[in-house]
């Protein structure tokens, strides 16, 4: 087993990770997707501060895009596998939520983002 730091955001970082894995096992058969990052604020606080955009956007940038790179980049490597009986290549599997989590009034980066993944 092996572990690669990996910002998902980051073509190159994924690209390597993704290298890593291939030539520790000469093929890339499946990848589990869990990174995803919380900022817990409110639109606007009782104080009158209003949530900066810059953390809204970095969590849709590591949650939403950051799944998205993983997923394209890992199907690329996948793509070159012998596919089996079924015609698989590989297995990606994205974490995401459910309705089941309990809105708040401040989870909406988390739960936009992830709406972006089940989507």
């Amino acid at each position: 087993m092996r572990f690669a730091l990996t910002d998902v955001t980051s073509e190159p970082q994924v690209q390597a990770s993704i290298e890593t894995a291939l030539d520790f096992g000469g093929s890339l058969l499946g990848v589990i997707h869990c990174a995803g990052i919380v900022t817990p604020r409110r639109v606007l606080d009782k104080d009158g501060i209003v949530h900066p955009l810059d953390l809204f956007a970095k969590g849709i940038q590591v949650n939403l895009v950051g799944t998205f790179n993983v997923t394209r980049l890992a199907a690329k490597a996948m793509a070159q596998n012998v596919p089996h009986e079924q015609g698989e290549r590989g297995v990606i599997v994205n974490t995401a939520f459910d309705r089941s989590i309990r809105w708040s009034d401040r989870a909406g980066l988390l739960l936009a983002s992830k709406a972006g993944v089940v989507g």
